[in-house]
C-alpha cells in the first residue's frame, strides 16, 4: 500500500516536473529576447548566467533535490535518464543551429556579443527543456 502511494506521488511529481520545464523554457526564451538589445551591464550578465545555471541544474539532475532518496530513484528511472540524454542532445544541436543563424544574421542585423550569446544559450537550453518535458509527459 505504501509503495503504491509512493508510486502515485512519483507519477504526479514527474508530470509536474514536465510542466515546470516547459514553463522554464518559455521563461528562458522570453527573457533572452527581451534582453538581446541590452548593453549587458555586469549585473544583467550575472543574472543571465544565474538563470542559465539554475535551469541547467534542474535539467541535469531531474530536479527534486529536496525529495527523499526513494522518490528521486522513482523519478529518475532509466527511462527518465535516457529521455534527459536525448533532450540534452537536441539542445546541443539547437545551440549549434542558433549559433549559425546568429552568424549569418550578423552582417544584416546589429547583434552585440552578449545578445548573440543569450540567443544561442536560450535556444539550446529551451529546446532541451521542452524536449525533455515532451518525452516525460508521454
Amino acid at each position: 500500500m505504501m509503495q503504491a502511494n509512493l508510486q502515485d506521488r512519483a507519477e504526479r511529481a514527474s508530470r509536474a516536473r514536465a510542466a515546470l520545464l516547459a514553463i522554464g523554457a518559455a521563461v528562458v526564451t522570453v527573457t533572452a529576447f527581451l534582453r538581446t538589445t541590452d548593453t549587458s551591464a555586469t549585473a544583467e550578465g550575472l543574472g543571465w548566467i544565474l538563470l542559465m545555471a539554475t535551469w541547467s541544474i534542474v535539467l541535469a539532475t531531474g530536479g527534486g533535490l529536496a525529495l527523499s532518496r526513494q522518490m528521486r530513484a522513482l523519478l529518475n528511472d532509466e527511462l527518465s535518464i535516457a529521455n534527459r540524454g536525448r533532450a540534452i542532445s537536441w539542445g546541443f544541436f539547437a545551440a549549434l543551429g542558433a549559433a549559425a543563424a546568429v552568424l549569418l544574421a550578423a552582417p544584416h542585423v546589429a547583434i552585440d556579443l552578449a545578445g548573440g550569446i543569450r540567443i544561442v544559450t536560450a535556444a539550446g537550453l529551451a529546446v532541451a527543456m521542452l524536449r525533455y518535458a515532451m518525452l516525460e509527459w508521454r
